[in-house]
């Protein structure tokens, strides 16, 4: 019981230390049922071993829901995705009170380098979204290429996490 116990305690602290937040988008009237295959596209080839991983990853996930890649002349969707980053500062003050009537404010400031990560379904034939996922993270180091990859591979589970099964 107590390992239990110990296990879930683990697995909340785990949870609520991600910084990952995911947000789908969809259109109802698309049948995603009636399409089997697809084809990965990306946008810009400026890290080939980033890209690389990022193909492997959807590829995994895709293919264990049920779907097949194609070439692109053949793929009932095409999968895009662009990633990013950028330099953010979290502001934060709180009022410290001093006896009865007065205080200071402390201010806090927190650099960090915030990731982006949109993938896009899109229909070929007409060339419009019918499902999205937009995510954004707070970047850590990974310091070796098997790390990286294990990164890559969560990052893009938790985010085709909501994309229907076939």
């Amino acid at each position: 019981m107590i390992k239990l116990i110990s296990l879930l305690v683990v697995a909340v602290f785990m949870t609520a230390c991600s910084t990952l937040k995911v947000s789908t988008d969809y259109d109802p009237s698309v049948d995603i049922k009636t399409k089997s295959s697809f084809a990965i596209v990306h946008k810009s080839a400026t890290d080939s071993l980033i890209i690389d991983r990022i193909n492997a990853a959807i590829k995994k996930e895709l293919t264990a829901k049920g779907y097949k890649q194609a070439a692109q002349s053949d793929a009932d969707f095409d999968v895009i995705y662009e990633y990013g980053s950028k330099n953010k500062t979290d502001v934060e003050s709180n009022f410290v009170p001093i006896g009865f009537f007065g205080g200071y404010t402390e201010v806090d400031d927190y650099n960090y380098v915030q990731g982006t990560f949109d993938i896009r379904m899109i229909d070929p034939s007409t060339k419009k979204d019918f499902w999205t996922a937009k995510a954004k993270n707070e970047l850590d180091t990974k310091e070796t290429p098997e790390e990286r990859t294990k990164y890559v591979n969560e990052l893009v589970s938790k985010i085709l996490e909501k994309f229907p099964t076939k």
